[in-house]
């Protein structure tokens, strides 16, 4: 993404991104790890789910036919009673400014292939 595009979706969100890193981060640090080999498979938890469901929804009102990056942040925020969705808030983050930013960043087109988002700048 060029610096003015940046500048540009950082205006349109209109959140703090340095308390968002910082609540982020303090969040990741209280999750569990893993190492190892583990030739487990892997689960997604409830809200989890809810999130890539929700972006999908999301992608699929705007046109997607794929779930693209900006979407799951959307989603993200939209999702409530999860950690992220608290953070983005606290950060000054809405799912309005957001879908604002991405409308304004992908200038009407949609990803409608897999490598759909190297045609335009995600957020």
């Amino acid at each position: 993404m060029e610096l003015a595009e940046y500048q540009v979706a950082q205006t349109e969100i209109r959140g703090n991104p340095a308390l968002a890193r910082e609540r982020i981060e303090a969040e990741l640090a209280k999750m569990p790890t893993a190492t190892g080999g583990g030739g487990g498979s892997i689960y997604l938890d409830d809200a989890t789910g809810r999130v890539f469901e929700s972006a999908k929804k999301a992608g699929e009102k705007a046109g997607d036919s794929f779930v693209t990056v900006e979407r799951l942040l959307l989603a993200l925020a939209l999702t409530s009673g999860t950690p992220s969705a608290a953070i983005l808030a606290d950060a000054g983050v809405t799912p309005q400014t957001l879908n604002q930013a991405i409308e304004a960043l992908r200038k009407g087109r949609t990803a409608d292939s897999a490598s759909a988002e190297d045609s335009y700048d995600a957020l």
